[in-house]
């Protein structure tokens, strides 16, 4: 995996004028949308925090909604992945406390980022600008064409940020504070480490006598890959390829069956990586804007 990039390292990419490096939508137009909002954060820095909120919505939507119904023991998981790690000579780091307080934090910063989305706040878009939004940054799936995006996308950021921004600015990253991304590489690996198991994890849940639950673990990988199926952004995709790599298929059995080259499912299974590692570890703004930096 290549170096994580934290978000003060993002920020300061000012020199080349990029500060959203991927926008996660479904809409075929991403490429304008990321520099229609590159544009403004150029001209307007303060706004990043708002803009910000607004690009990971979909993924923290579906992080938030996804975990009420997948039952995850995180002690119990961090037993594991300290226990393989130890095994193999892999650094583990816990993220049990810090994920508590995260999650908690995190969800009452959603539900600000959904009222903007879902035009029920106090700054209220035009309908053309609100179906716009809604398009590219909710959960509709209803495709926008490009002349709607050149009408409407840009003065309904304008709108919004001239109402929210000073609000994100003070609430929205108070979950993020401290060094929630600082371990983002290890805890893409604990994922890594996690998913490449989960074959022996149905083995040793046989034969363990040990205090993990090793059967626990090994079916909340697995719901947390089928999980993906639902993910908005290539999501089927992603839990094929993950289970894939879940019960030892090599690469190149997987690439060919996919019809894509190994660097294109390697690419595409550190995507299925980061995600499930929403689910686990934590979904703020941060920790989603580092990993599609990636």
């Amino acid at each position: 995996m290549t170096e994580i990039i934290t978000i003060d390292e993002l920020f300061n990419k000012s020199s080349l004028n990029v500060y959203i490096d991927k926008v996660p939508t479904t809409s075929k137009h991403e490429p304008t949308i990321r520099k229609t909002l590159n544009s403004l954060l150029n001209e307007q820095p303060d706004w990043y925090s708002c803009i910000a909120s607004i690009v990971v919505y979909p993924v923290q939507l579906w992080a938030s909604e996804s975990r009420k119904n997948l039952k995850i023991d995180l002690v119990n998981l961090q037993s594991v992945i300290d226990e393989e790690g130890s095994f193999f000579g892999i650094s583990t780091v816990g993220r049990f406390n810090q994920q508590i307080l995260s999650m908690k934090e995190t969800q009452k910063a959603l539900e600000m980022t959904s009222e903007v989305i879902r035009n029920t706040g106090a700054g209220s878009l035009t309908p053309k600008q609100a179906q716009v939004i809604q398009s590219i940054h909710g959960m509709t799936g209803d495709p926008v064409t490009r002349f709607l995006i050149d009408s409407y996308y840009e003065s309904a950021i304008r709108r919004i940020c001239d109402i929210y921004a000073d609000a994100f600015n003070k609430y929205n990253f108070r979950s993020d504070q401290g060094n929630a991304d600082e371990n983002m590489g290890e805890v893409f690996h604990n994922t890594d480490l996690l998913i490449r198991q989960t074959g022996a994890l149905r083995y040793i849940r046989y034969k363990s006598t040990s205090d993990i639950d090793y059967e626990e673990a090994y079916e909340t990988v697995m719901r947390c890959i089928d999980e993906l199926n639902t993910f908005p952004m290539e999501g089927q995709l992603l839990s094929r390829i993950a289970k894939s790599y879940a019960f030892g298929i090599t690469e190149s059995q997987i690439a060919k069956s996919e019809d894509r080259s190994r660097t294109y499912i390697r690419s595409k299974y550190y995507m299925a990586v980061e995600v499930i590692s929403y689910l686990l570890w934590g979904y703020s703004t941060r920790e989603i804007l580092s990993g599609l930096a990636q």
